[in-house]
């Protein structure tokens, strides 16, 4: 029956209380909210212990926002009868909507304590749990409904979600890739999928699942974005930039993608193109001072002298919860192996090494020295690389600062300083040799590595973004400084899109101190 009828059955009998819920219930339907509920409070007056008409009421009084009537109806519907479960779960879904979230756990809690095989209210209560920022007991939730219906496709998304939030990127993997496997054309399963390849070290299963996302939503600035990240870090720089430039057709104002792209063709030798980018970065980030520095140094012409500390803080930070991962599976990353192996000898002398880690990011350059380590210290500019370290036990210390002023204001000396994949973003080395000496001890050894650069200069920063030195311009500082060269060997720490990353490992000691 529709609307018209149901106004005829209620000119002939305007006391039929079915007839008004039915009407009233269909103009909640068609959006006629304010007709919606007068119908239902013509048929409370007429059918006052109907539990269903309240409930009803109060879902159109949400849907005209007014939430405090909403609830107030819930409240003294559960009065009257406490164990009416879909009151419980409709006053919970609307204090989740007020962005009461406690509240709407404690009332969502009452119902599954009630019914504990009531899925709507399983799902609601996860779902306040992730907005409360408790994903373990959201994860607790889903996986309780999924026990009792385990085809609940949103519950396993969102179950996903959950143990996203809690770093179980595996895990998540794994939920997600069940979605996908019932639900091909899911672009928010793909996108969070591609997510957790990323943080599992992934990264071209990462890719392939981003341009599936990118495949069901063609304009999504965010995939480019993320594809553009992916290519750079596989060291494809072209693709990185095409990503980036096909998101700003989209979003014209993402700081990142402008500065990202800067960054691209700067190191590209391409300053004319990067300029703009920067400029824009400049205008929507007029206060970021690693942009200022780059604008700078490109409208004054000057060759670039290191990275700034602040972009290496923002590079490391978002790379840090999946950078052992990247480094050790993507990229075959072969240096904590080199360095070790490089004194072994002198390390079996002696377990009472005190050790400085400059730039030591998560520990994997470290972690071999520990057995070996009376003392050792890990220096860093990247708070978040040092949260991954600290929860290794390593470290007998863990510092946040510049490794430059680190040197320049220590008092403690050292036996072995370990300086793996740092000195790559610094172009002038002069200081820091200084200032290595300054804290190494007599006979003391300095453990380090450096790219090649085919350039006749000292140093040149590369297509990658790091710097590459000639290694007579090491060689150079280590005699100028008086530092004994002992190993001055071609290495291949890594790979970079499938080829062998070419270096050079030092080892220079300390002569004795007159």
């Amino acid at each position: 029956m529709n609307i018209a009828t149901y106004r005829a059955q209620l000119r002939r009998q305007p006391d039929d209380a079915d007839s008004w819920h039915a009407l009233g219930l269909l103009y909640a339907r068609d959006s006629k909210l304010r007709a919606a509920a007068f119908c239902l409070h013509k048929t409370m007056a007429l059918q006052p212990a109907d539990l269903a008409i309240p409930l009803h009421l109060a879902n159109v009084r949400r849907a005209q926002g007014r939430l405090d009537e909403a609830a107030h109806l819930l409240t003294t519907l559960l009065q009257r009868a406490p164990d009416y479960l879909p009151a419980y779960n409709n006053l919970g879904v609307l204090h989740y909507a007020a962005a009461r979230y406690p509240e709407a756990i404690h009332i969502l809690q009452q119902a599954v304590h009630k019914a504990p095989t009531y899925i709507d209210a399983w799902y609601n209560l996860g779902l306040a749990q992730l907005k409360a920022a408790d994903p373990a007991a959201a994860a607790a939730s889903f996986a309780a409904l999924l026990k009792i219906s385990d085809t609940h496709l949103a519950a396993r998304f969102h179950y996903g979600c959950a143990l996203m939030a809690q770093h179980n990127f595996a895990a998540a993997r794994d939920m997600f890739l069940s979605i996908e496997n019932q639900q091909t054309e899911h672009a928010e399963t793909k996108i969070n999928l591609a997510h957790c390849y990323v943080h599992t070290g992934d990264l071209r299963a990462a890719r392939h699942t981003y341009h599936a996302a990118l495949s069901l939503q063609p304009d999504d600035a965010q995939i480019l974005f993320n594809l553009g990240v992916i290519s750079a870090q596989l060291g494809e720089p072209d693709h990185a930039i095409q990503y980036y430039q096909r998101a700003l057709q989209q979003e014209g104002d993402l700081f990142a993608a402008h500065y990202n792209v800067g960054v691209l063709f700067l190191a590209r030798h391409y300053p004319a193109l990067a300029l703009p980018h920067f400029k824009a970065a400049a205008r929507l980030q007029p206060d970021n001072s690693t942009v200022q520095y780059l604008l700078t140094m490109l409208s004054d012409k000057r060759h670039l002298l290191a990275a700034p500390p602040e972009y290496i803080q923002s590079l490391f930070n978002g790379y840090a919860d999946h950078y052992d991962a990247h480094l050790l599976h993507a990229l075959d990353y072969a240096l904590p192996d080199i360095f070790i192996n490089a004194i072994q000898s002198e390390l079996l002398k002696t377990n009472q090494w005190d050790i400085v880690d400059l730039g030591c990011g998560t520990g994997l350059c470290a972690a071999p020295f520990k057995p070996y380590a009376q003392t050792l210290t890990g220096v860093d500019l990247a708070e978040k690389m040092l949260d991954q370290a600290r929860a290794k036990n390593i470290y007998t210390d863990l510092i946040c600062d510049n490794i430059d002023h680190f040197l320049t204001n220590t008092d403690k000396n050292y036996h072995l300083i370990l300086t793996g994949d740092t000195l790559v973003y610094l172009g002038d080395l002069g200081e820091i040799f200084a200032r290595v000496k300054r804290v190494l001890r007599p006979h003391g050894l300095w453990l380090f590595n450096t790219e090649i650069t085919t350039a006749r200069e000292d140093y040149q920063m590369q297509q990658s973004g790091r710097f590459g030195h000639h290694e007579n311009y090491i060689l150079r500082l280590a005699k100028e400084n008086d530092l004994h060269c002992v190993q001055h060997t071609k290495i291949h720490s890594r790979t970079q899109v499938d080829k062998p990353v070419d270096g050079y490992l030092f080892v220079l000691r300390q002569k004795e101190l007159a």
